[in-house]
């Protein structure tokens, strides 16, 4: 199966020499979006610029899934000093899109000889800063899912995420955040419960000797 909508991206992959470049676009919590790619030239294409990573930086594997479950890809970018190891902690990442493109270059002139096409979309669920690694020294490593799984943290439920992060601006529903810790859940007119295993609702149904 073709991972390429062109037939001139599918000539470039058979050619002797090639030049395949990823391209990530990460949305930050400003309303900016980084434009990156793998290797180490500069390249202008979909009306951005996408800034080389080199040795810098780079993505895990993209693996395809048998099951349609969520699927996690994790990108890094190494920090050169310590104002660049701090900044990315400073913004509310969680839920901000990726989207990670794949396309051919000239190798005359390094350009892309086909419009991108996409590869993996997901959004961001944790950004986590990385000390003295071996091979790749102190980066930060962003890990993005197709769907988001796990548990956020606490500060994530706030209105700016839900408005800005989330996309659903006015929504009221986090006003009554507070609330939610100390409401109890009924089954008609008994309280639900949890026991590990399934739910029980009030009273044991197996009847009152099992009842505790």
């Amino acid at each position: 199966m073709s991972r390429f909508s062109t037939t001139v991206a599918e000539s470039a992959s058979a050619e002797t020499h090639i030049a395949y470049r990823q391209l990530v676009d990460v949305t930050v919590n400003s309303g900016t979006t980084l434009h990156l790619t793998t290797g180490n030239q500069f390249i202008f294409t979909l009306g951005n610029t996408y800034s080389p990573v080199g040795g810098l930086g780079g993505i895990e594997p993209i693996e395809e899934e048998a099951e349609p479950q969520p699927s996690t890809v994790r990108l890094w970018l190494s920090a050169v000093d310590s104002a660049s190891l701090f900044a990315p902690l400073q913004e509310d990442m969680f839920g901000r899109p990726v989207v990670i493109r794949h396309c051919y270059l000239n190798p005359n002139d390094w350009s892309a000889i086909h419009t991108p096409d996409t590869l993996w979309t997901g959004f961001i669920n944790k950004v986590e800063v990385r000390f003295a690694d071996t091979e790749r020294g102190n980066f930060y490593e962003i890990e993005a899912e197709t769907a988001l799984r796990r548990q956020a943290l606490v500060n994530n439920f706030n209105r700016e995420t839900h408005w800005v992060g989330m996309g659903y601006s006015g929504d009221l529903f986090f006003n009554y955040i507070d609330q939610i810790p100390l409401a109890r859940t009924m089954w008609g007119q008994r309280p639900t419960g949890y026991s590990g295993g399934g739910g029980i609702v009030g009273p044991d149904d197996r009847g009152p000797q099992y009842d505790r």
